[in-house]
This record gives C-alpha cells, sequence and structure tokens, in this order.
C-alpha cells in the first residue's frame, strides 16, 4: 500500500529554469537509507491538474447546451463522456452513482511525467544490485515515509478533485494522501516494464495490489488467476 501517516524521511525542492530538483531521503522496506533527487517540471504539474477534475461551471455548461434539445439520455451520454476526459468515472453500486477517479486513465497519463522519478530508482537499483522486491520497496518507501500524509479536500480553488493531487503535484509538493500516493506509486512503477497493478478501493482508503508471488506473511488477493 502506497498510503501511510509515517513520515520519517525528508523531502526538499530547489527551483530551476523549469520548475525544481526535488530531493528525498527515506528508508526502504529492506533497512537501506536512500538519498533520490530529480527534476519535477513546472508544465508536467500544470498539465495534469489541468486535465483532471472539473468546475461547477463546467457541468453547467453542458446542461445548458442540452437544455430544450437534448433528451435524457443524450445529456447522460454528454455528462459521462466529460467526466471520462477529466480523469473520472462514474461508478454504480447500491442504486448510486457515485463519482470516482480512473485511476487506470490517471496513471496513463501521468506515467511520462513521473519518468524522471523512476529513472533516479533504477540508478539506485542497479547501484544497489536490487531485485524486483526491493526495487518496489523502494518506490512504496519513498511515497510513504519520504512525503507527508496530507488528505487534499474534495474542492481546491473552486475545483471538484475529489480529495486527490495528481502524481507530478505530489512530488512537486512533497504531500498527498493514500489515493494520491496510490496514483504517484502506480505512474513510477509503470515506467518499468513487465508492471502489472490493480488498484483496491476500500471504504476511506485506497490500495494498490502489485503482480508477484506473495512471500510469507504478505496479504493477497487473486484477480483473474493471478495474485497480487
Amino acid at each position: 500500500r502506497a498510503a501511510g501517516q509515517s513520515h520519517t524521511g525528508t523531502w526538499s525542492r530547489a527551483p530551476t529554469k523549469d520548475g525544481w530538483n526535488v530531493a528525498i531521503q527515506f528508508t526502504n522496506y529492506n533497512g537501506d537509507r536512500l538519498t533520490t533527487s530529480f527534476p519535477v517540471s513546472r508544465l508536467d504539474i500544470e498539465q495534469a491538474t489541468q486535465e483532471f477534475g472539473y468546475t461547477k461551471a463546467e457541468t453547467d455548461a453542458i446542461l445548458e447546451s442540452c437544455r430544450g434539445k437534448c433528451d435524457q439520455a443524450e445529456y447522460d451520454r454528454r455528462i459521462m463522456d466529460f467526466y471520462r476526459r477529466k480523469g473520472l468515472s462514474v461508478v454504480h453500486a447500491d442504486n448510486v452513482w457515485n463519482l470516482t477517479v480512473d485511476m487506470p486513465t490517471l496513471v496513463q497519463r501521468n506515467t511520462p511525467r513521473v519518468r524522471a522519478t523512476a529513472v533516479e530508482v533504477d540508478r539506485i537499483s542497479r547501484e544497489r544490485h536490487y531485485g524486483s522486491t526491493d526495487t518496489i520497496g523502494a518506490v512504496l518507501s519513498m511515497a510513504q515515509t519520504g512525503l507527508t500524509y496530507f488528505r487534499p479536500a474534495l474542492e481546491e480553488d473552486g475545483k471538484h478533485i475529489l480529495g486527490l493531487y495528481v502524481p507530478p503535484q505530489v512530488l512537486g509538493i512533497g504531500k498527498g494522501d493514500c489515493d494520491s500516493k496510490t496514483g504517484l506509486v502506480a505512474s513510477v512503477l509503470k515506467n518499468f516494464s513487465g508492471a502489472r497493478m490493480i488498484g483496491i478501493h476500500v471504504p476511506d482508503h485506497y490500495l494498490m495490489g502489485i503482480a508477484r508471488v506473495p512471500q510469507r506473511g504478505e496479504t493477497y488477493l487473486q484477480y483473474a488467476g493471478e495474485p497480487y
């Protein structure tokens, strides 16, 4: 899981021409004390935040464009398409429609934006001769202990963000909650070939499962015939 409130690392940033150079010190699950340093682009943060979430003015505009012209089915099609473009999905459960973060889309869009972080993790892994377990542990530890736990508001600056910061934003400000950190971890790991992950949403929490043979004492679940 990429969440947690145990914050034993340090995060800092220094301004550069295109954004910031972020430095994070943290302890890997195997006990190694690690130091990372990588660029975070201001443009990447701006693009990631612009494409995610929505304002009331935007949804009101869709309603107004349909007034007297669309039936309910057409309005539903337009609003659903709008939410998808904004990185959101509508889930029907217990006879209620709920708006949630489309985590697969979030990860797909932001994987290239956190590639510099993945390159830095790969450098550390090669230097320390890490296998996949310790490499994954380094990314998880960086998010869990190197970044402050902070729960974003559902709405920020007039924009509905459903309590989530996008991956490059989490790196750029050094904080996020379990959903935000899960999106970051998955986006970083997606830069490594062969990484397969699933998102697991439970009440008031968000977990990430990584495809691998479970070790003794690890909690796992089966999805599509494979352990995560």
